[in-house]
């Protein structure tokens, strides 16, 4: 599925987990990997000393990329990893350009929080916001993705327009490819809102009876049940663990992702800017902020990031 991954250096002490991942993914999907480590513009007053800047910076790099591998247990001849030292004062834009420069299809870094609220920072937002490519952010504390609890969080509705049915299918199908690797079950978690209509009814002039609300409820949840059916039958896979949530996503999932120790969350990213890839969908970006685990975030189809190479 993938074949060409750009690994993001930052050049912290728990990044070798974040690299060590990415070589598992590698090596089970027998693609490259680049490893992109940007500094600072070095002032021309110093500009001689840029050559010891960038020999340290690859030095340290090879190093990790020898952790990571003893980490992996995979055998360093079995992914070529290339490594490329650039200056540039914001890292995920050059990280952007050289995707799309050199034709990545997946983008790997680690996850760095930041913030009063500990939340992802702003960089790794604008990262997921602008980069052409899927994203996996691995958490500092992430276990060998061979190890993890994987779910693929899911938008299922009644009526979806071809963009969202065909990210769904996009959602499903990189949760079946990682499951490959946990050798587990495909896990899927997906919620049906109910908020709504009770909101309605709260508001009405004329408040309807329990027993009228109790059905509707349980209509919208078989509904959403059977729509999730469908689409793992076109997949036609039978390994499935499905959980279903009543509530918004950007509130439960979150509280699921606590509560059964997931360790990686997939989910898909939408626009909701005329200009595309301008914001992603403010529910996946709720969901991103409040869930302490790995991310992979994808995007839907036709998506152009704003960022050019000129």
């Amino acid at each position: 599925m993938f074949r060409n991954i750009l690994f993001q250096y930052s050049n912290t002490a728990t990044e070798v987990k974040a690299l060590s991942c990415t070589i598992e993914l590698a090596n089970y999907s027998g693609a490259n990997i680049t490893v992109l480590a940007n500094y600072e513009s070095v002032p021309k007053m110093f500009h001689q000393y840029e050559t010891t800047l960038k020999d340290g910076l690859e030095a340290s790099i090879k190093q990790k990329i020898k952790e990571a591998f003893a980490i992996s247990g995979v055998a360093e001849s079995s992914v070529v990893v290339q490594i490329k030292v650039c200056a540039s004062d914001h890292p995920f834009l050059n990280t952007v350009k050289e995707t799309l420069a050199n034709h990545f299809d997946l983008v790997t870094k680690e996850l760095i929080k930041g913030g009063h609220q500990n939340t992802i920072c702003s960089a790794d937002m604008s990262l997921l916001r602008k980069c052409p490519t899927p994203v996996f952010l691995f958490h500092e504390k992430c276990k060998p993705i061979s190890q993890s609890k994987i779910y693929s969080a899911l938008k299922v509705e009644a009526e979806m327009d071809s963009t969202d049915e065909m990210q769904s299918n996009y959602l499903f199908q990189i949760g079946r490819y990682l499951s490959g690797i946990t050798k587990t079950q495909t896990h899927i978690v997906s919620c049906y809102d109910t908020a709504a209509f009770e909101l309605v009814n709260t508001l009405s002039l004329s408040r309807l009876e329990p027993d009228i609300i109790s059905d509707a409820v349980r209509t919208l949840k078989n509904t959403h049940y059977m729509l999730v059916n469908k689409l793992i039958t076109r997949h036609k896979v039978t390994d499935i663990q499905f959980k279903q949530l009543n509530g918004l996503p950007s509130e439960q999932i979150p509280k699921f992702v606590a509560k059964e120790k997931v360790d990686c969350l997939i989910i898909g990213t939408t626009s909701k800017s005329n200009i595309a890839g301008y914001l992603m969908g403010s529910i996946s970006e709720d969901v991103i902020k409040a869930s302490n685990c790995s991310i992979f975030a994808i995007k839907p189809p036709g998506f152009n990031s704003p960022i050019s190479l000129c």
